[in-house]
């Protein structure tokens, strides 16, 4: 059998040293001082989603409900979201709602601008008779409407619906002038005196 080879120990010492220099010579890595951490990345892995605090807010004039932010804390605590994450979401959704409603409301301007031209083009309520019948319109709603109907009407551009303007029309038209006098007016029949009107004899023999 060949003689087994025997390792040197004082070999084996010297590798270890210069192994150990080596390590040595490898520069430290420093921290950069402009690189920034996350306090909200650094927070999150510490803590469960149940565990982190939510502090959400609407943005200001933000037409969600504030109920929103309830909803949106489950979501970010049933992903793993942290607070800053959640509040984009809220943000988000806010702008998304904003933007619909936006266009609504264009859409809505612009199809309600075209009712008082088919109203004065129209043969029953338009043409050169359009203001006077504008006019009884107007009254009877002034008599009968209340203010709730008559703000409606104008938030929402439905008074000049050509259809809405026909119909008071058509009311206007069936009553009596007398019947069309504005709240506040006096008419002949109401000029007269509450006791003439229980006692009309007493006046007479006078």
């Amino acid at each position: 059998m060949a003689d087994e080879e025997k390792i040197d120990p004082a070999a084996d010492a010297t590798a270890d040293k210069l192994m150990d220099a080596d390590k040595k010579k490898e520069p430290e890595k420093t921290p950069d001082p402009e690189k920034k951490e996350d306090p909200e990345k650094k927070e999150d892995p510490e803590k469960k989603p149940e565990e982190i605090k939510y502090e959400l807010k609407l943005p200001e004039g933000s037409l969600l409900e504030a109920s929103e932010i309830e909803k949106a804390v489950a979501l970010a605590k049933a992903r793993g979201l942290s607070n800053k994450d959640a509040q984009a979401l809220i943000d988000e959704k806010s702008k998304l709602l904003d933007s619909h409603v936006g266009k609504q409301k264009a859409t809505w301007a612009e199809e309600t601008g075209k009712w008082i031209g088919i109203a004065k083009a129209d043969p029953e309520i338009g043409g050169e008779a359009f203001n006077s019948n504008a006019e009884i319109a107007k009254r009877v709603i002034d008599r009968y409407g209340s203010d709730t109907l008559k703000l409606g009407l104008s938030e929402t551009g439905f008074g000049d619906h050509p259809e809405l303007i026909r119909m008071m029309v058509r009311i206007g038209r069936s009553m009596s002038e007398d019947q069309l006098v504005l709240p506040g007016s006096k008419t002949p029949t109401e000029e007269i005196s509450a006791a003439d009107k229980l006692y009309p004899n007493n006046s007479k023999k006078e």
